[in-house]
C-alpha cells in the first residue's frame, strides 16, 4: 500500500461522515466510496481488506459517535470503558467494509466478475447480515443517509432502505466506472444507461407518490390533531419512581391540548 491509497480510504471515510447527520450532506453519498474503489483498485485481497476496514473505522467512528454518550450517560459505564465499547463496536462494523472490499477484489481476481451490478448487490449482502449478525446493527446502513431526499426514499416503501443503499451504490460503480476508462477514452455507456435508468425509475416512483399523496391530502376533510410531548429526560423516564410523576404531565398536558 502506499500513502495515496491510505489518504483515498481515508478520503471515503470522511465523505460518508459528511454524508449523515448531523452535517446531511446527503449528495456525498452518491460518490463517496469512488476514493475507496480507487484505492483497491490492483490490490491483492489483504490490502484490499486493510483499506475498506480503515474506510470502515473512520466512518462508523464520526456516525456512531453518539454510542459513548448512550453508554455512559443512560447506561452509567464509565467514560473509558464507554469510549472502549465504543471501539469495539466501531471494529466489529468496520470488518464488514473490509469484507466488502476484500469480496470485490476477489470476485474481479479469482472469478473474473468485473460487472457494477455485482458490487451493489455484496454492499447490500453485506448490510442485511450486519442487521441481525450478532444481535444485529442494522444503524448507519446507506439508504439512511438520503432521509431528506424525499422523492428518492419513497421506494423505500417497495425496496426497504435496502434498494436505496443498491441504487446508491451502483452510481457510485458507476462514477468510478467512468473515471477510470476515461483516460482510455473509452465510455462504459452500457452500464452507464442502466445506471441512470434505474436511478431515474426510482426518482420518477417517488414524485409520483408524493403527487398521490398531495391530491389525497387535499381531497379529505381537515382533522385537528393536538400532540404532547412530556420532554422527560431519558435518565429517569423508565425509572419507577418517577412514573407517577410522569404521567400527571400527560395528563396535565393532554387536558390542556384538549
Amino acid at each position: 500500500m502506499k500513502k495515496r491509497d491510505i489518504l483515498l480510504s481515508l478520503f471515503s471515510g470522511i465523505l460518508l461522515i459528511l454524508s449523515f447527520p448531523n452535517f446531511d450532506l446527503e449528495f456525498l453519498a452518491w460518490f463517496a466510496l469512488v476514493p475507496l474503489f480507487y484505492s483497491i483498485e490492483g490490490k491483492g485481497l489483504y490490502h484490499s481488506f486493510l483499506l475498506g476496514f480503515f474506510t470502515g473505522v473512520i466512518s462508523f467512528l464520526g456516525i456512531i459517535y453518539w454510542i459513548i454518550v448512550a453508554v455512559h450517560t443512560y447506561g452509567n459505564v464509565p467514560l473509558i470503558l464507554s469510549g472502549f465499547i465504543l471501539l469495539l463496536l466501531v471494529v466489529y462494523l468496520s470488518l464488514f467494509m473490509g469484507a466488502f472490499a476484500f469480496l470485490t477484489r476477489f470476485t474481479q481476481i479469482r472469478l473474473g466478475l468485473h460487472t457494477l451490478l455485482f458490487t451493489p448487490a455484496l454492499w447490500v449482502a453485506l448490510e442485511y447480515l450486519r442487521s441481525f449478525l450478532l444481535s444485529g446493527f442494522p444503524w448507519a446502513n446507506l439508504g439512511y443517509s438520503q432521509y431528506l431526499n424525499l422523492p428518492f426514499i419513497q421506494m423505500a416503501d417497495v425496496t426497504g432502505p435496502y434498494g436505496l443503499s443498491f441504487v446508491i451504490l451502483l452510481v457510485n460503480a458507476t462514477l468510478f466506472d467512468v473515471f477510470r476508462q476515461w483516460p482510455k477514452k473509452i465510455f462504459p455507456f452500457k452500464e452507464a444507461v442502466s445506471t441512470v435508468i434505474i436511478l431515474l425509475g426510482f426518482l420518477i416512483y417517488g414524485y409520483l407518490k408524493m403527487g398521490v399523496i398531495d391530491r389525497q391530502i387535499i381531497q379529505d376533510p381537515s382533522l385537528k390533531v393536538g400532540l404532547v410531548q412530556g420532554n422527560i429526560d431519558q435518565s429517569i423516564k423508565w425509572d419507577e419512581s418517577f412514573q407517577k410523576e410522569t404521567l400527571e404531565i400527560y395528563e396535565k398536558l393532554s387536558l390542556k391540548v384538549a
